[in-house]
């Protein structure tokens, strides 16, 4: 399962991080993203390959509002946690993040379409935050 949270500034999210690793999920699969973060590739276990983090937060997200609100959150210094995490009734993933000050959060439903390369776009997807 793949989530994404928002949070309102990057001690939120790094404190959300320190939890998700304190129940078990791997430090490799949790990425801290802000408005000052480059692209770069994440593994696609559907596809079995690389894809651009913005492709994917814009296959996610997927409402086009919704993408220029979070561009407008990241400039004012929120941050984005995405985490892959496994599908274990034990461990509440969302409520997790809900707990540690996640804002608005989204979940993965399907394949992702993106880049599929071993190197990351000099263009960002739309979802890409400007400095």
């Amino acid at each position: 399962m793949q989530l994404l949270a928002l949070f309102p500034q990057r001690a939120a999210a790094h404190r959300a991080r320190i939890r998700l690793i304190e129940s078990g999920i791997a430090p490799d699969g949790i990425f801290t993203v802000d408005k000052r973060t480059e692209d770069f590739l994440i593994d696609d276990e559907d596809s079995h390959s690389h894809v651009s983090f913005w492709a994917h937060v814009t296959a996610v997200v997927r409402s086009e509002k919704a993408l220029r609100a979070l561009e407008r959150q990241l400039r004012r210094g929120a941050c984005l946690l995405s985490v892959h995490a496994p599908q274990d009734p034990l461990r509440d993933v969302p409520a997790l993040l809900k707990n540690a000050g996640a804002q608005m959060q989204w979940k993965q439903r399907a394949g992702i379409p993106g880049e599929r390369d071993e190197h990351c776009s000099l263009e960002r997807s739309k979802a890409r935050p400007r400095t």
